[in-house]
């Protein structure tokens, strides 16, 4: 097809081709007779070649002023490798706005991160079709839009939804997919009450789950020999329902391609997903793998199971993520308490109190429970997810038929047997799981009085605030010193490369000089030294964690947090100055061993006290503030190995102790998050007990919480490290070589004992921050008592 440009630059060229002679009348009399028709007929033409030229003029103004908006409207808006007027439909922005009648609210049949969807009309009303428009406070785009047009366009499967086409007019990002007129998933298990849908029965759970699972199978292994589709978004409100109950997975923005000759791994520097069906694993390590979409269909499958949703705000905190509860019950060998209340009435053989066959309910808590196994290699792949869900829906079909031909049969019944046996050994299962079919009622919720709210999706980058309020942000009363740009310039020699004392999230920390009285910025060598930590623009942190730091640490006065001596908001430059740490921080002294000597038993401790008395001033009932950010590389130390805890951008006011706090992005670095806040988002200040057992684990070992360069099973230090530190043993095989024999072993016993403590899964069994520094003050004094000993 010839576009409307290309025609309009052909006419142009037929007019100027046109020889100006063709004009003349051939038969008037000759030009040298009638000079007055030749002037006519020359002037005639000059004012037509004037004409060509203005029009051609225009042409390049046109041209050049399209070309130019579309590249303001950057690289990202513009699909990469994919020539989609061949793949799928691109439509006016004039049909979508017919279709939808002008995007009334009436027609919005749906919302989501992206934007809302609307039920439109096309072809004269003979189609029915789903239109996903983006909204412009959506924080997903043009990158998002684009994949998912790549991928549905590309990818076509029964359990798929299908992609029409799209409209990218006038700045707008539409997608248009078949109408799907079941809803989703979701809906279906967590909106019944007070609506007219009935519940779904087990069979058809079980055919949903069978056909999500082929969906993603398809796209881990069926999509080519080159390539893999990871889904990333994996989650009971992406898979929607026909009017048969035939699933169809969908929204694939969040989708990586991965190239199957680079191995099955593919690591992302960007993680996202939803909060409850996120994989620990992926969060833990940025790696992101089939695997991970096999955990979030575990999620999915706990959903289907309990009718409760991935993360309950209206639940107590302990029970807010689904994963965490359930897997309690499963541990326990009861998880008759998490079925689905309405799954418990009476079946359509009407001799169960329970639709659920004993057989098929122990396959499928076994399969879910093996998707949600911690590390990714032990997880099933989606075929065998796919072959396990089929056998668990003819261990139920065949057992619904023998209850009704003799109800106390079916357990011995030797095919069921034999399949059930199959099924266990394909997945390896060796969860304690008891018979679970008997009558009892499902397990109450505890309701919590407050509610609060969880956004649907999630990203580690967050964007920079804009660069005009740099120059406008002062706190007053601070008593803090607003330190100028040139001045931090002239202190760090122009922030000179050779005085960069370490980097981090935020950005490069210089040395710097100033006077040791007024704090003016001197020169080299004169005055006292201090750390400037300068924004790094291009950065994951920015204005936000900026701004919080120096509003927090200008009310915080303590000796174990590191002080903050003023800030420069300047130029579009954003840079905090602080107290200057001799000895570095605990990472340069353990991990990095920066300073050439070993770190001391008995200084270790002196620091985890130090840095717990901290975080105790921090969770106090007159500040309540939870750190979320406790890591080794913030663990400042002075010239006398006192602890300051340093870094305060992710801080925030919150409940230590008490009512849960949820948040709307999760923050914090790799490896100290705990499990629950990675998983549903829920926040206190046991998060920090955690991180600080963490830190205490890597005091204790010498080793860092997450490490590539060590083999497989050792990557994760609290997952490899835990089931040694009760056994002694074991437990002196891990402990810091460095330190030699120079410890007392019943202080070592006792610290992996508080370790374990602190790294429990449930929030609830943490000790409080005032319990820890207690033990570590015991535990002191047992170096204390054996060096008087020996003496």
């Amino acid at each position: 097809m010839i576009s409307s440009r290309g025609c309009y630059m052909m006419f142009l060229h037929r007019l100027l081709c046109i020889p100006f002679v063709s004009f003349l009348d051939t038969r008037n009399p000759s030009i040298e007779k009638h000079d007055c028709c030749y002037i006519g007929t020359n002037l005639g033409q000059e004012a037509f070649t004037g004409v060509i030229a203005v029009l051609i003029l225009l042409n390049i103004i046109v041209y050049k002023l399209r070309q130019l908006h579309e590249t303001s409207l950057g690289e990202n808006k513009k699909p990469l490798s994919l020539s989609t007027e061949h793949l799928c439909r691109r439509f006016l922005l004039s049909e979508m706005q017919l279709a939808t009648n002008s995007f009334d609210q009436s027609m919005i049949i749906g919302k989501g991160g992206f934007g809302n969807v609307y039920r439109g009309v096309m072809d004269d009303g003979a189609t029915m079709v789903a239109i996903k428009r983006l909204d412009s406070s959506s924080k997903q785009g043009a990158s998002e839009f684009w994949t998912e047009i790549k991928m549905l366009s590309r990818f076509q499967h029964s359990n798929l939804v299908s992609l029409i086409g799209y409209c990218d007019e006038f700045d707008e990002m539409i997608v248009v997919y078949e109408y799907i007129s079941g809803g989703n998933l979701a809906e279906r298990l967590h909106k019944v009450k007070g609506s007219s849908q009935k519940s779904l029965s087990w069979v058809d759970r079980l055919k949903i789950c069978i056909g999500a699972a082929r969906a993603l199978d398809y796209l881990h292994t069926g999509t080519g020999i080159r390539h893999h589709i990871i889904h990333r978004d994996v989650k009971s409100s992406n898979i929607l329902l026909d009017g048969n109950f035939t699933a169809k997975v969908s929204d694939f923005g969040l989708s990586k391609i991965s190239q199957m000759d680079q191995g099955c791994t593919h690591v992302s520097t960007d993680v996202k997903g939803s909060f409850g069906y996120f994989d620990p694993s992926y969060f833990l390590t940025r790696r992101l793998t089939k695997k991970s979409d096999v955990y979030s269909f575990g999620v999915v499958l706990l959903e289907v199971l309990c009718g409760r949703p991935a993360v309950d705000p209206n639940l107590v905190e302990n029970d807010l993520g689904l994963v965490g509860w359930a897997q309690r019950f499963i541990k326990e060998g009861t998880s008759n308490h998490i079925i689905d209340p309405s799954l418990m009435a009476l079946s359509p053989c009407s001799r169960m109190k329970a639709q659920i066959m004993p057989n098929c309910l122990k396959a499928f808590v076994e399969l879910a429970d093996k998707c949600l196994q911690t590390r990714p290699k032990d997880r099933p792949t989606m075929g065998e997810v796919v072959i396990a869900l089929e056998a668990a829906l003819a261990l139920q079909e065949r057992g619904v038929l023998l209850v009704v031909s003799n109800p106390n049969s079916y357990i011995k019944y030797g095919k069921i047997i034999t399949l059930s046996r199959m099924l266990q050994n394909m997945l390896h299962v060796k969860s304690p799981i008891r018979r679970v079919m008997r009558d009892v009622e499902p397990l109450g919720k505890k309701k919590r009085q407050k509610r609060w709210c969880l956004p649907s999706t999630f990203s580690d980058n967050e964007d920079l605030q804009s660069g005009d309020t740099f120059q406008q942000v002062k706190v007053a009363g601070s008593g803090l010193k607003i330190f100028s740009l040139d001045g931090l310039k002239n202190a760090t020699r122009n922030f000179s490369d050779d005085m960069v004392l370490g980097e981090g999230a935020f950005g490069k920390v210089y040395k710097g000089w100033v006077e040791q009285e007024t704090y003016v910025p001197t020169k080299l060598g004169f005055g006292i030294p201090v750390a400037v930590k300068k924004l790094n623009i291009d950065g994951h942190q920015g204005f936000e964690e900026w701004q919080a730091e120096v509003k927090l640490l200008s009310e915080l006065r303590h000796p174990n947090v590191a002080r903050l001596l003023g800030y420069c908001s300047e130029d579009m430059e954003l840079l905090l100055v602080y107290e200057f740490m001799h000895k570095g921080s605990l990472e340069d002294n353990i991990l990095k061993q920066r300073f050439g000597e070993t770190l001391s038993w008995s200084r270790r401790i002196k620091i985890m006290i130090g840095t717990a008395k901290g975080i105790a001033y921090l969770h106090s009932g007159e500040n309540q503030i939870i750190f979320r950010d406790l890591k080794t590389s913030n663990i400042l130390l002075d010239q006398d190995f006192n602890a300051k805890i340093a870094d305060f951008g992710l801080a925030i006011h919150g409940p230590i102790n008490g009512e849960t706090h949820l948040i709307t992005q999760v923050l914090g670095t790799y490896g100290y998050a705990a499990p629950e806040y990675v998983e549903t988002g829920y926040l206190n200040g046991m998060n920090d007990i955690y991180a600080f057992g963490v830190v205490l684990l890597e005091t204790l070992t010498g080793l860092r919480v997450f490490d590539k360069t060590r083999p497989k099973s050792e990557q994760d230090l609290v997952q490899w490290a835990r089931p040694m530190l009760p056994k002694k043993k074991k437990l002196m095989t891990i402990v810091d070589p460095s330190l030699g024999h120079d410890y007392p072993p019943e202080a070592i016993y006792q610290c992996a004992k508080l370790i374990l403590k602190c790294t429990q899964t449930e929030p609830k069994d943490r000790p409080c921050i005032e319990q820890v520094l207690r033990i570590l003050e015991k535990i002191s004094c047992i170096k204390t008592k054996l060096l008087q000993g020996s003496g």
